[in-house]
């Protein structure tokens, strides 16, 4: 069985899992659209400058996705223009996504379902408003039922970060049996290093 992993960018909180399932002998390449975060970069968020003091990329396999213009991660960028290539090949079995509602991603999981191959999606969603303490409007909470109706067809399981992530697809008609707990993870090892 060998898993592709398709994210936007090298993430530090995802790199611990991709090293310990690697360890624990899953065959699994990540294929990134972006490489922005390998060098310092200027995050939006925290408004300064970064650079990650640890190697994202070391423990694993992976490859970077060709793309054209800017190399920035929003909805439309990076424009990757591979969608064959490097992932639907012959020794693909599995075709992970990080995150459902994004041009590139929706496209791959269609094209997956013509390939054969299984989806696994893992995303962040919720019952709240992103940023807000409160619930999701009505026209929202419809929008989301229907396109979980729809996707749910092209999707064979449901990888949960947590509790409110699992609810938020229950409310949206997910089958429990395809929902899995697979929520993020924390080096120990690498801490306990740093206290001695």
């Amino acid at each position: 069985m060998h898993i592709k992993y398709i994210l936007t960018h090298p993430i530090q909180y995802q790199a611990p899992l991709i090293k310990y399932l690697t360890k624990k002998g899953i065959k699994i390449t990540v294929l990134y659209r972006s490489d922005f975060s390998t060098k310092e970069f200027f995050d939006t968020q925290f408004k300064k400058k970064i650079k990650w003091d640890f190697d994202l990329l070391k423990g694993y396999k992976y490859k970077f996705l060709n793309y054209i213009g800017p190399n920035k991660v929003t909805f439309f960028l990076p424009l990757t223009t591979d969608f064959y290539k490097n992932i639907f090949t012959d020794n693909t079995d599995i075709i992970w996504i990080h995150g459902i509602k994004n041009w590139y991603n929706l496209l791959i999981i269609i094209l997956a379902k013509f390939h054969k191959k299984k989806v696994f999606m893992r995303d962040e969603s919720h019952l709240l408003i992103k940023g807000a303490h409160k619930k999701r409007n009505f026209t929202n909470k419809i929008f989301n039922y229907f396109f979980y109706k729809i996707m749910d067809n092209f999707i064979d399981a449901y990888l949960s970060i947590g509790k409110i992530n699992k609810k938020f697809y229950l409310k949206n008609n997910i089958n429990k049996k395809k929902i899995f707990s697979v929520p993020y993870t924390v080096d120990n090892d690498f801490f306990l290093q740093k206290k001695k």
